[in-house]
């Protein structure tokens, strides 16, 4: 057989046997069996294939396809295959069900309004749960109002429009049916052309579930409906006329409106009707319909409908609640709850009467019966569990914030950090637990005031917090709450743990004082950096050791300034005229350090004043004692900033890589640097060249978050390869070129691993 000579493109929505059907009739062939025989698809039960396809190996759509010029799939699309057939293997019980009743194999239904405008016959209109068009809102035509005879478009005579008697289907006089009443002929049409636009939310959530599963329950609840509500008739697919059918499955549609009040209507009406059974327990009431639902929906797409029936009987039976049938009850006893949370009987009862969990006390047999729903006790403890991994007890928040538990508990009294009584089961505890935020909260805004610990002069006295506490005489609680107004500046050692990785400058900590008179003098004011407040006795002399403690330096080193003559002394005592010239001509390095806030190392600043050309006064001296003109210094600073220099050191620190890393990298040739003072010192913009250009492992871990070693694999399976090799194995780190290591960030990226 050639192609057809007429070969129309199915509608979207058209069944398979009706394409058939149509293509006879364009074709002028006198039976659909010249067709059938053609493809070779003609065999006793050719409906139920083509409706359903169970075995689409045994389908020759091969050939159809061939004949017609339509894809397989397009073909498929038309009979049931995609929505039921190819669920065969995982949904078998669903499957037997609409094979057997879900799907009609005997008989045709129509609309003769849609055949009116669109004559071809439609795939929903073989779905033995649909009874009425959604569109025009009436009852669909199975008989044949002139013969009587069921329509069946595929014995021999037969086309579209017309039945076997040649009677004219779009002239019925038709049944409207009620707009309420085509909720579920509009979910079936919906589902059958995967047009899944607005469904009403009152079948929620029955309107959800595919098509297949949706045939199954349909046919659970008929089948029920006719044997307890209506005839007991288990022919009654096939014997009831269409529109008493139409109003059984609106009785289905309706016990899934609300939900879930309509199925447990539905389950009150049910317990109602006399089961002549000698069962006992749940199944005297309900029969078989309890252990089928927790037989026959034991998968978890149907839990919406076995935990409605497991909540109505939690609510409404009192014959206690039993796990059966391969299926767990969302409930259990009081005993296993009891169990869970390790506590006595009487707990779990006042936690369902002030509604902490969700559950039921019943008297039963003079004793009471305790039921509990095992979601809202899981719940319940987690948020118990939840809750304390947010507190620490007061012993654990001492070790965390480096305190005594003494401290702790007057810190929290002072409501510095927050604490809560203990939550238990049965919420009685005196125990303090401290939220662990709070204390990370305190660490935070005292790190946040602190400053780095090598802006400190190296000769400059440092104490611990608990000390600095002691010589301030206010308490260790007071001397926080003065860090906390930056009242006193901490500097951050980055050692030990919560407040003692902090330190502070012993003179910083008291006013100098030294029993001088009570008469005094400010300093005249020399400029705007000059240091204000500084008193000097008038007429009065300090010691070298008054002196030495007075500016931040040591004894020796006041010596060495009185030997330079750059102080004056009388009698073993500095004269204040000699203090007031020094002060007013002159400025050491940790004094311009303080001048600027400290946030400049002493270093630093040297390699900036060397860098404008600003030298001291005593160069030959050591860096400690340096003096430089203080106008000098101070303008020159003030003014280029930007000049600043950084040790191999900084540079480290900056780069998070070690020092020999660093010099290595100079040797190389990879950073410039300058030496002076026989120590080596890079520009700022110098390094910040360096990272335009290179990168190295230490900075792809921080950005990637993977190790080294899979860092260093990764890029050599790309073909990356660092520019140092070091051969000897002498430390020196890998150091890439950064344009070639993108590509590899770039992967990582796409990868999903960095953001």
């Amino acid at each position: 057989m050639d192609k057809l000579l007429i070969r129309p493109k199915p509608y979207t929505d058209e069944s398979l046997r009706g394409y058939i059907l149509r293509l006879t009739e364009q074709n002028n062939y006198p039976t659909t069996v010249w067709i059938y025989d053609s493809v070779g698809i003609f065999t006793t039960d050719i409906t139920s294939k083509l409706l359903f396809i169970k075995d689409y190996n045994g389908l020759n759509i091969d050939k159809l396809a061939f004949y017609t010029e339509n894809e397989k799939k397009v073909l498929l699309s038309l009979s049931f295959f995609n929505e039921i057939g190819n669920f065969q293997d995982v949904y078998p019980k669903e499957v037997n069900s609409a094979l057997v009743r879900g799907i009609n194999t005997n008989r045709t239904k129509v609309c003769p309004e849609c055949l009116k405008t669109s004559p071809y016959l439609r795939k929903s209109w073989d779905i033995t749960f649909m009874t009425c068009c959604p569109v025009h809102k009436i009852l669909l035509l199975d008989r044949c109002p002139n013969c009587n005879s069921y329509l069946n478009h595929f014995n021999r005579g037969s086309s579209v429009n017309q039945c076997k008697c040649g009677f004219d289907l779009t002239k019925v006089q038709t049944t409207c049916v009620k707009d309420e009443d085509t909720l579920l002929s509009s979910l079936l049409t919906k589902k059958v052309n995967n047009k899944f636009g607005n469904v009403k939310s009152g079948i929620i959530p029955f309107s959800r579930l595919p098509l297949l599963h949706i045939l199954l329950i349909m046919d659970f609840f008929s089948l029920n409906i006719v044997k307890y509500f209506e005839v007991n008739h288990k022919r009654f697919f096939r014997d009831l006329p269409l529109y008493d059918l139409h109003n059984i499955f609106n009785k289905v549609v309706n016990i899934f409106l609300n939900w879930p009040f309509g199925y447990y209507e539905f389950l009150d009406n049910f317990r109602k009707i006399p089961k002549n059974n000698n069962y006992t327990g749940v199944k005297k009431e309900f029969g078989n319909l309890y252990r089928h639902t927790f037989s026959y929906f034991n998968d978890n797409m149907y839990s919406f409908l076995t935990t409605a029936f497991e909540n109505y009987l939690y609510k409404e039976w009192n014959g206690g609640l039993l796990e059966r049938f391969g299926y767990k009850s969302e409930y259990i006893s009081g005993e296993q709850a009891r169990i869970m949370l390790k506590t006595e009987y009487n707990n779990i009862v006042k936690l369902i009467n002030t509604g902490e969990i969700e559950g039921i006390v019943r008297s039963r047999n003079e004793k009471s019966q305790i039921l509990v729903n095992e979601k809202s006790l899981k719940n319940f403890i987690k948020k118990i569990d939840d809750i304390n991994k947010l507190y620490v007890s007061s012993e654990e928040g001492a070790k965390l914030l480096g305190v005594s538990d003494y401290i702790i508990k007057k810190l929290m009294k002072d409501q510095i950090i927050n604490a809560k009584r203990k939550q238990t089961i049965n919420n009685k505890s005196n125990d303090w637990i401290i939220e662990i935020k709070s204390i990370k909260d305190l660490l935070y805004k005292i790190e946040k005031n602190a400053k780095p610990a090598n802006l400190v002069a190296l000769n400059t006295e440092m104490v611990t917090f608990d000390k600095a506490a002691q010589i301030c005489r206010i308490g260790t609680v007071g001397f926080i709450k003065k860090v906390l107004k930056k009242e006193i500046i901490p500097y951050a050692i980055k050692t030990g743990s919560g407040i003692k990785k902090f330190s502070f400058i012993k003179d910083d900590l008291f006013p100098v004082s030294y029993n001088l008179p009570q008469k005094v003098v400010s300093l005249p004011a020399l400029d705007n950096s000059t240091q204000k407040g500084n008193l000097i006795p008038i007429g009065g002399n300090l010691t070298q050791s008054q002196f030495a403690k007075y500016y931040g330096v040591t004894s020796n080193i006041v010596k060495i300034w009185i030997s330079q003559g750059y102080l004056k002394v009388e009698k073993k005592l500095i004269t204040a005229r000699s203090i007031n010239e020094f002060l007013h001509n002159y400025i050491g390095l940790n004094s311009l350090v303080k001048e600027f806030n400290n946030e400049y190392s002493p270093m630093r600043l040297l390699m900036a004043l060397f860098s404008m050309g600003v030298e001291p006064l005593n160069k030959k001296f050591s860096q400690k004692g340096y003096l430089f003109d203080r106008k000098m210094a101070l303008g020159a600073l003030k003014n280029n900033k930007q000049k600043i220099y950084l040790t191999a050191k900084e540079a480290a620190m900056e780069l998070n890589i070690s020092q020999p890393a660093i010099h290595a990298w100079i040797k190389k040739g990879y950073i410039n640097s300058e030496t002076n003072l026989n120590t080596n010192f890079l520009r700022v913009e110098d390094l910040r060249t360096f990272e335009k250009k290179y990168a190295w492992l230490s900075m792809l871990n921080l950005i990637t978050e993977l190790k080294e070693p899979y860092i260093l694999k990764e890029l050599q399976q790309m073909g990356i390869k660092p520019l140092i090799i070091d051969e000897n194995d002498n430390g020196i780190p890998y150091i890439f070129n950064l344009k070639d290591v993108q590509i590899f960030l770039e992967s990582r990226l796409v990868q999903g691993d960095i953001t």
